[in-house]
């Protein structure tokens, strides 16, 4: 573990994670078993980082934050504050993420997250009130392929792929591929971006 000049004193950190002496973390953050935190990151207050989490250099979390299990973050990345971020999540380097991200999502370099990226929970239950079912996990979730933008408020359902450089208006629901440099705005209405950029 790092020097604790740059820990608050009301952090907990378990003595198996490893910070660098660069880093910074917040007050009443949480960093648990194996967790990586590489130079110059800073961690903002209440913030729960879970095992194996792994993030790497100059990457910017703000406060509130929970990251799943064996997540990975990439370089230069910025976690925007309350952002929540579940297990075996992959994000690549020069990232924002705002929105809510699901398990096994994996996203690529330069993207802009600010929707939700979810699963599609097509597991019925037996019975209404058996809420167990939907939760097994093995869901394929969303892969968000390099330059991708996700505008606030919409919604990434299910084990699709956004083509890289591809611009997803808010509020926009998408549930299906999406080729590269595609616009898409309302329900699943593509056109080519350089239709959205003409003057």
């Amino acid at each position: 573990m790092g020097s604790k000049i740059n820990i608050s004193s009301t952090a907990i950190i378990s003595p198996k994670a490893e910070v660098h002496n660069t880093a910074i973390i917040g007050e009443y953050s949480i960093l648990k078993d194996n967790v990586l935190i590489k130079r110059n990151c800073q961690i903002g207050s209440y913030t729960i980082i879970y095992d194996e989490v792994r993030i790497d250099s100059n990457t910017q979390m703000e406060d509130f934050c929970r990251i799943g299990e064996k997540t990975t973050i990439g370089k230069n990345c910025r976690i925007i504050y309350g952002v929540k971020i579940y297990g075996d999540v992959s994000i690549g380097n020069n990232c924002i993420i705002a929105g809510f991200i699901c398990e096994d999502v994996q996203i690529g370099n330069n993207c802009r997250i600010f929707g939700q990226l979810v699963h599609n929970h097509k597991v019925k239950p037996k019975k209404f009130n058996d809420l167990k079912q939907w939760d097994k996990g093995g869901e394929k979730a969303p892969t968000i392929e390099n330059n991708v933008f996700v505008g606030f408020g919409a919604k990434i359902i299910g084990g699709i792929t956004i083509g890289k450089g591809s611009y997803i208006l808010p509020n926009t629901i998408v549930n299906r591929n999406i080729p590269p440099n595609s616009l898409v705005k309302r329900i699943n209405c593509i056109e080519p971006i350089t239709n959205f950029f003409k003057t």
